[in-house]
Parts: structure tokens; sequence; C-alpha cells
């Protein structure tokens, strides 16, 4: 009896050890083949879909591109590529999360649309503690835009259904803070020129990217397809954590042109 019963623990460890076994070995096989499959489908997607289908590749996981993209050639004159197409865009969409971390922290979501001559800017509430009052008064949640009207801008804004205007003279750290958002003052270039800077492509969409003191969490990555930006993410110190982490699009843009006389 006792016989038997070490037989039938020798069976079942044995079982064991071969299920591993056979996991492991299909995993080296078929797991790397998968992702290679899905890098090659994902660039499929890109170059049938454009731009929008790049957008989607671009807002993958912070290690997803060391994981799945291919290392190439890190040149200066691909980012200034980058920072000359962006003086030229004038229609685009940013998601931004940004973050302030320290004693205290502010967490927000801000959505920056520029068609043109129309700026929108949307200012959505996270989470605040009382540390961060001052910058939580001097960009209140609402809804802004930013229009030329009587030669000169205004800053519209509403919120709870109130509506009021300003000119922006009159309203000038608001009206900087606002502007700051978007897309030529959000990315700061001059970082990606830095040592330490790699240069990775996936799905014909590249990543300039660094690491942090964090294995596989970048401290700074800009992502890019035909030169236009498409994810963008910088942490800095400033006594505490200034997170910007931003995703850019150039479809689906307000088109909305608000009449200043219905903010008076």
């Amino acid at each position: 009896m006792a016989a038997r019963l070490v037989w039938l623990v020798l069976k079942i460890m044995a079982g064991i050890v071969t299920l591993m076994l056979a996991i492991t070995i299909t995993n080296s096989i078929f797991g790397g083949w998968w992702d290679s499959l899905m890098t090659g489908f994902r660039g499929l997607l890109v170059n049938i879909g454009g731009t929008d289908s790049a957008v989607s590749v671009a807002q993958e996981s912070h290690d997803w591109f060391r994981r799945h993209g291919r290392h190439v050639d890190f040149l200066f004159e691909d980012i200034d590529a980058v920072a000359l197409k962006t003086r030229e865009l004038d229609v685009y969409r940013i998601e931004i999360t940004e973050k302030l971390i320290g004693r205290s922290s502010l967490f927000r979501s801000i959505i920056f649309e520029q068609n043109k001559d129309v700026i929108r800017v949307e200012v959505t509430p996270y989470r605040a503690t009382a540390g961060w009052k001052a910058q939580i008064e001097q960009l209140p949640f609402a809804t802004y835009y930013i229009v030329a009207g009587k030669g000169e801008n205004y800053v519209l804004m509403e919120a709870d259904g109130h509506k009021s205007a300003a000119r922006a003279s009159d309203i000038a750290a608001l009206y900087d803070q606002l502007l700051s958002y978007g897309i030529e003052r959000i990315i700061d270039y001059s970082a990606f020129k830095k040592d330490g800077i790699s240069c990775h492509e996936a799905a014909s969409v590249r990543e300039y990217s660094t690491l942090s003191g964090t294995a596989y969490y970048p401290g700074i990555f800009l992502r890019e397809y035909q030169s236009r930006p498409l994810g963008y993410y910088m942490e800095k110190n400033h006594g505490h954590r200034h997170i910007i982490e931003a995703y850019f699009n150039y479809s689906g843009v307000n088109n909305t042109v608000p009449k200043l006389g219905d903010y008076q």
C-alpha cells in the first residue's frame, strides 16, 4: 500500500514537471512568434489605417517599444524633423494627464485642441489636496476658448453653466498657463539631444526614450509617426515630481467657433 502511494506521488510530480516543461517550451517557441506576429500585424494596421492606427500603437505601455521594437540609430536630425513638423501643425488634439506629487498631490486631465485660429482647453478635475490650492486657482476646472475679437485675443470660459469672457491681457497668467499645453510648448525637444537617448521602432512608430532609475520605466519618451508627435512622457523634479503624459491626435478636432457676444 505504501509503495503504491509513493508511486502515485511520483507520477503526480512527474506530471507537474512535464506540464511546466511543456508550458515553457510552448511559450519560448510560440510566445516570441506570437509577439513578432502581433508587431508585424500592428505595422500592417498602421500602413493601412494611417495616423489613427498609429495613435493606438503610440499608446502602448511604457516599455512596449523596448520589448517589441527594433533598435535603430538615433540621429539629432530626426528630432529636428519632428520639431519642424510640430511648428507647422495647426489642427490637433492633445489628451494630457498632469501630476504634481510631493507632500501633497494634484492630478488633473486636460484636453487641448487647436483648429487653426480657435483653441479649446478643457480642464477636468481628477484629485487634489490642499497643498496645491494656488495651482488649482490659477487653472480652474472649466472649458476655455481662446479666440480673436475686436483686435485682440479673448479667453472665453464656461463652468457650471456660467459663461464669462475676459481680454487675454487682463488675465495674462491664466492665458499663458492655457497656452503652455499647446503642442509647441509642451514638448521639450532639447531633452532628446542629450546622452542616454535610445531609439526603437515598432509598427512604423518610433520612440526616442531614456530610462530612469527604475528599470524598464522611462523618465522621458517621445513617440512619432511620419515626423508627427503621437505620444510624450516627461518627468521632472522641482522639489516635487512633475509628470506630464500626453497623447496626440489629428482627427476629430473641435471645429466649433464660439461667438464672443455669447460669453459677455
